[in-house]
């Protein structure tokens, strides 16, 4: 107690020293603290249900000869995908698989939901009766889905919700139970509401409302009701091991069960398969994967942008510990003379030591609590300004990560900072004092050596900061700028899904109709155009392409298929037309059976220029039966994801009266303020259909929450590295000018002997280029590291950019520079009779 009471005098005695050190640790604490909170609930976080470290993913590798349709929220490919009867045998027999409790199937959909008011675009989950069961959640209000609810395809017409949306468009009305609420439009019964913290098994998804499995074709009514075919694959499934069951155990069980059901169910059913492919597909086999942290989630690697993220954030408390270190040693030097003659007086070297170690851990603690809200901060800064895209349903929140991160960072702080001023300090001799001898700092060069190593360190830690900025901020402005065949400036996105709401047939014709005539009146309108997937959101369908009279049976190849685009969409989103002619509406009403290819289609298929009148035949769904003519060829564009390679792209048109999707997305191009457009937009679609929810965006915008990713890493990066240089400036400037006084009377006998003050000043930064030539050789290979593992989130340039190394190299010469100035000044204008003269 005594310690901390003089602990804290000394602090008030120094206040500036002790506030500089405190902000430094806060902020380094802190960034540490909230990008850890960050990598926690994005991606190390357990599902918040019971037991999480039981639950299990279940994947079935292998031939899987039919469709396979993932869902928005888990597109993994059909490695997780089982057929609907598949799942019920499964379902049916997991009583006597001993290595589990249960295994549950769900399937998300597109909900347009209503309570009495306007319709909202909302996640929806299709879930097993067993669901909630296998999960072990408890229902916050009323019950949960049940088998009962699950029996019969296309009953069951209750519906479980989320606590935000029963929070926020039912008031956190107690008395829910039992009332009604449509969803795309059927009417459903409210049946209970989820605890605050359970969002499904998809991290990220955040469903609104839980509905049974057997809604599925009433959910989607676009979809073909496919629930006794067995080579239709959508539903994906997870389970809960019994107590003291291991993986292998659990995986040899259901794999014995799974092949039997191939072979005496399924095999006989299997038609239009070789005698190979059919050993394949009866040699299935399960592999289970970890579900605790949920059914799909980020991998921890260490190309992870978060990862990523936490790394930089370590790299700046590096420096802000070598930099407080630094303050606590210039310390040491003024105390000297107190610690002497208190070791005089009798205190031993260990009273001393853990004096000085009290007065570290007193700043560091303070450092610590100071540090949690800056991590709140941070993160409210990250969950508002980027989408939860990024963030995953980021809570800003205080959480026991957060304090136990700042707090166990704040202990280690106190060993890396504390420890070896500390020990120099009470190392004090007695006899130095009372003879009032030089003002040598304790440990002589020893100290300084470390002081010039901490110097040292914290240039190579910045020269890695400023190259990773660079590379982030450049790879921000290629994704941001880069030419993608397309301009978006003047375009807003609409997207409604109408066949959710009932509407089919004429009335979805007339709806269309309307909604061109209406956004095409709107002053400034240029041209309007719609797609079946919104642009830019990484959705691809395939399919095998076969050139007509070629002169080969198999597929020549396979080409991305951007089906039934309306009219004038290459018009709308600034695609050019290079050769033949654009779809007409002619094309829509009647022959359907023509195509519109890109420039890179043309390249892989060896068409040159006679590609036009070209005879395809495309396999696969949602493209023509029969043959169809390649009637124009457009310039490339990159519109199905914000970043990659320009693929091979075929274009099909929409004949009227299609319901293949129940969703389209159409595109308004205008001469107006994206923003003006938008709110323009809006007024037309509530005079359209009030009830008919839609998403109105400008495209401009999509792009930016889709680079959110690249957006947030370029921000955190940029301005850790902005501090990080700063500090290192900081902690040169201390070295340098503890040096300067430390060689005062040295400096003034060269004076004396002749020495010219620029010889001086070239004495002080040989020290200087010494220790950057020596961060340089250390900060650039550890800089290209950083690069090699951030590949992977770059976008148009390498990991090695030359310019951004000289860049960086170039930017921390200056502010080391300028850093050196001032003491470099000091040293050549010593006077030196006041240098010679004792103290």
């Amino acid at each position: 107690m005594t310690n901390i009471k003089y602990a804290l005098r000394q602090l008030m005695l120094r206040r500036t020293f002790s506030i500089t050190v405190i902000v430094l640790l806060a902020v380094g604490i802190g960034a540490g603290a909230a990008m850890y909170s960050l990598l926690n609930q994005v991606i190390l976080e357990r599902l918040p249900v019971h037991n999480p470290d039981e639950l299990v993913a279940v994947k079935a590798p292998g031939l899987k000869p039919g469709t396979a349709v993932a869902g928005l929220a888990l597109r993994q490919g059909p490695d997780p995908l089982f057929s609907y009867p598949m799942f019920r045998d499964i379902e049916a027999e997991q009583r006597s698989l001993s290595a589990f409790t249960g295994i549950a199937g769900h399937y998300d959909f597109i909900a347009n939901m209503a309570y009495k008011s306007a319709a909202t675009y909302e996640n929806g989950v299709l879930v097993s009766g067993n669901y909630f069961d296998v999960l072990e959640v408890k229902p916050l209000l009323g019950r949960l889905i049940g088998a009962q609810d699950d029996a019969s395809i296309g009953e069951g017409f209750v519906a479980v919700l989320s606590y935000a949306y029963w929070r926020d468009h039912l008031g956190s009305d107690p008395s829910a139970v039992g009332k009604t609420l449509v969803v795309n439009a059927q009417v459903f019964t409210i049946i209970g509401v989820v605890p605050e913290d359970f969002d499904g098994v998809v991290r990220g998804y955040d469903p609104a409302i839980y509905v049974p499995l057997t809604q599925r074709w009433v959910m989607q009514p676009e979809q073909p009701r496919n629930d006794t075919n067995r080579q239709a694959y959508w539903v994906y499934l997870f389970g809960r091991l019994a107590h003291g069951a291991t993986r292998e155990q659990a995986e040899a069980q259901l794999s014995g069960l799974y092949r039997s059901i191939l072979a005496n169910t399924e095999a006989p059913m299997l038609q239009g398969v070789s005698d190979q492919q059919r050993k394949q597909y009866l040699d299935g086999r399960i592999v289970l994967e970890a579900g605790g942290r949920g059914q799909a989630y980020t991998a921890f690697t260490a190309s992870n942008p978060l990862t990523i993220a936490l790394g930089v954030t370590v790299l700046v408390l590096l420096i802000v510990c070598g930099n407080v270190a630094n303050l606590l040693l210039a310390r040491g030097v003024s105390r000297s003379g107190e610690m002497a003659i208190r070791a005089a007086l009798g205190a031993n070297r260990r009273t001393l030591v853990g004096q000085l170690l009290c007065e570290s851990a007193l700043l560091a603690a303070i450092g610590g609590a100071l540090s949690v809200p800056v991590a709140l901060g941070i993160l409210r800064i990250v969950s508002t300004q980027f989408p939860r895209v990024v963030t995953g349903g980021l809570s800003s929140a205080a959480g026991s990560g957060v304090i136990v991160f700042a707090a166990g960072t704040a202990l280690v702080a106190v060993v890396l900072f504390g420890l070896v001023p500390a020990l120099s300090t009470g190392r004090a001799d007695p006899a130095s004092v009372i003879k009032e001898q030089s003002r040598q700092s304790p440990g002589g060069r020893g100290i300084a050596r470390f002081r010039s190593v901490l110097a040292t360190a914290q240039i190579s830690l910045s020269l890695v900061l400023l190259v990773l900025a660079g590379l982030f901020t450049r790879s921000l402005a290629n994704l941001a700028g880069g030419d993608r065949g397309i301009k978006i400036d003047s375009v807003v996105g609409v997207t409604v899904s109408p066949v959710l709401n009932g509407i089919k047939g004429q009335d979805l014709e007339a709806l269309y109709d309307r909604m061109r005539e209406q956004f095409t009146a709107i002053p400034g309108v240029q041209s309007v155009a719609s797609v079946p997937f919104p642009i830019f959101v990484d959705l691809v369908i395939s399919t095998d392409v076969t050139i007509v009279g070629s002169g080969k049976d198999t597929p020549d190849g396979s080409a991305n298929l951007d089906p039934m685009v309306s009219l004038d969409f290459f018009k709308t989103l600034s695609i050019p037309l290079l050769a033949g002619r654009d779809f007409t509406d002619a094309d829509a009403r009647g022959n359907s059976n023509v195509v519109v290819v890109n420039e890179s289609f043309v390249r892989k298929f060896h068409l040159g220029p006679n590609a036009i009148g070209k005879m395809l035949r495309l396999a696969g769904r949602y493209v023509p039966k029969d043959p169809v003519e390649i009637i124009g060829v457009v310039g490339d564009a990159l519109h199905t994801a914000v970043r990659g390679d320009i693929a091979p792209q075929i274009y099909t048109t929409r004949p009227r009266g299609d319901m293949s999707f129940s969703s389209r997305a159409h595109y308004v191009r205008s001469n107006a303020d994206p923003n003006a457009l938008a709110d323009l937009i809006r007024r037309a679609m509530q005079s359209i259909n009030p009830t008919l929810a839609a998403t109105i965006t400008p495209v401009t915008q999509i792009v930016q929450n889709r680079t959110s990713s690249e957006r947030l890493m370029s921000l955190l990066s940029a301005s850790f590295a902005g501090l990080a240089t700063v500090l290192a400036a900081i902690g040169l400037y201390g070295v340098l000018a503890f040096n300067v006084a430390e060689r005062k009377r040295e400096l003034g006998l060269r004076l004396a002997l002749g020495a010219s003050p620029r010889r001086l000043r070239v004495l002080v930064l040989r020290e200087v280029g010494m220790m950057a030539t020596i961060g340089a050789l250390v900060g650039l290979p550890a800089a290209l590291i950083g690069g090699r593992l951030a590949q992977t989130q770059l976008y148009g340039i390498s990991g090695f950019d030359p310019r951004v190394v000289v860049s960086s190299v170039v930017v921390l010469a200056v502010v080391l520079k300028i850093a050196t100035y001032l003491p470099a000044r000091r040293a050549s204008s010593v006077a030196p009779m006041e240098a010679l003269r004792y103290e």
